[in-house]
């Protein structure tokens, strides 16, 4: 199992962190996605984990939401 922190944009109120949270536990691999208390960050745990870029396809179905960076590994 392994953790990945991104820095993230365009998550700005509880129902854009449900759309984020719902749209990425749903991808294979991934145990759990919590965003930051003031939703700058979005955290991944899970066993194979996507790119970014990969993260970044699936929050485009979604909205404005866009993974910058990596905040680093756990």
């Amino acid at each position: 199992m392994e953790t990945k922190q991104y820095a993230i944009e365009g998550v700005s109120c509880k129902h854009c962190v449900n759309k984020v949270v719902s749209a990425l536990q749903d991808l294979e691999g991934i145990k759990e996605a919590t965003l930051s208390e003031d939703l700058s960050t979005l955290q991944l745990t899970g066993s194979k984990l996507p790119s970014s870029d990969s993260i970044n396809d699936v929050l485009e179905e979604y909205g404005a939401y866009r993974v910058i960076a990596s905040a680093g590994n756990q």
